[in-house]
Parts: structure tokens; C-alpha cells; sequence
């Protein structure tokens, strides 16, 4: 079914856009894809778009097992890190002590990952915040608040790796 789903879709986008670059659907990581399910699909696509939650090391047996096993570029559709707070008690995500630290694991993740020459980019998940009174069960982490009040120093941070991207890339440490 699997085989046969992204087949028509990607033969119907190839129809009219030779050049679409293709993403499939995001796999889930964080309750695992099997990896008969991972080759079918990325037989179709032109990445592995895929969601997980954690630091870096979480990630890396993960990430070298699918670059083995699709040969294909890995893209980081989901992901990000948060703090505990009274709004957010249950918060998504690879939970920080705090915001200093969580920019630092952001950091961390970013600089190692954008290394690596088969990740090729990363959507940072959520830019406002969804406190409990919105989502009762698990709030969803941003960069600000519902007020507009940045989680300093997590913008600064990601400015920071944001303009030496490519040096990282290359694997120099501005």
C-alpha cells in the first residue's frame, strides 16, 4: 500500500515539477518507524524528513542507521527543547532545567548536526508558546510567549548559529 501511495503521489508531482524536492511524509521517531516502512517510503522521495525529541546523542544511532539504510540527505522536520513552567507544566519535548541551558543543548544539537554531510536542515517546532490554558496535556514549546516576550538567550543563540551555518557545515567552530 505504502509502495504504491507514494508512487502515484510522486509520479504526479514529477508530472508538472521535474525539480520539486520531494520530502514524503515526516516520520515519527519518537514511537519508531520500521525500517521496511523507512526504505519503501524513501524509495519515493528525495529526503528522510523524520521527528525526534532529544539532544544530539539521542539522535545519532538513529540517524546513522537511516543514512545506511535510504542513502539518502536527512532532514529534521520537528524538533526542539523547552523548559518546565507553571503555564507549562508538561511541556513537549526534550525538557531543560532551564533557558540558559536549553539554548546551550539547541547549540549543541545544531552545531554537531548541520556537521554531519548528510543533514541538510532543521524546523525548529513552535514559535509561540501553547500554555495549559489552550492545551491542557502537553503544552508546545516556543521562542516567545503568548504575550510576545522572547525565552532569552535561545533567539540570540540560534542568530548566532544561524549566521556561521555554513562554517559549522564545513566543520569549523566559528
Amino acid at each position: 500500500i505504502l509502495d504504491q501511495y507514494y508512487s502515484v503521489a510522486n509520479a504526479a508531482v514529477r508530472k508538472y515539477d521535474q525539480n520539486h524536492l520531494i520530502f514524503g511524509d515526516t516520520m515519527n521517531a519518537n514511537i519508531g518507524v520500521p525500517d521496511d516502512v523507512l526504505t519503501t517510503i524513501s524509495k519515493h522521495t528525495d529526503v528522510v524528513a523524520y521527528q525526534f525529541y532529544g539532544e544530539y546523542d539521542d539522535h545519532l544511532e538513529l540517524l546513522d542507521r537511516w543514512s545506511a539504510l535510504t542513502g539518502k540527505p536527512l532532514f529534521h522536520a520537528d524538533a526542539g527543547f523547552t523548559v518546565q513552567s507553571e503555564e507549562m507544566p508538561r511541556p513537549m519535548g526534550a525538557v531543560a532545567p532551564d533557558q540558559k541551558t536549553r539554548a546551550e543543548r539547541f547549540h549543541s544539537f545544531a552545531t554537531k548536526a548541520f556537521a554531519r554531510p548528510d543533514f541538510i536542515g532543521w524546523h525548529w517546532c513552535g514559535w509561540v508558546e501553547m500554555w495549559k490554558g489552550w492545551k491542557p496535556d502537553r503544552q508546545h514549546p516556543g521562542l516567545q510567549d503568548p504575550f510576545g516576550n522572547y525565552r532569552h538567550p535561545m533567539p540570540e543563540t540560534m542568530k548566532q548559529f544561524g549566521t556561521h551555518i555554513y562554517e559549522y557545515g564545513l566543520g569549523k567552530n566559528p
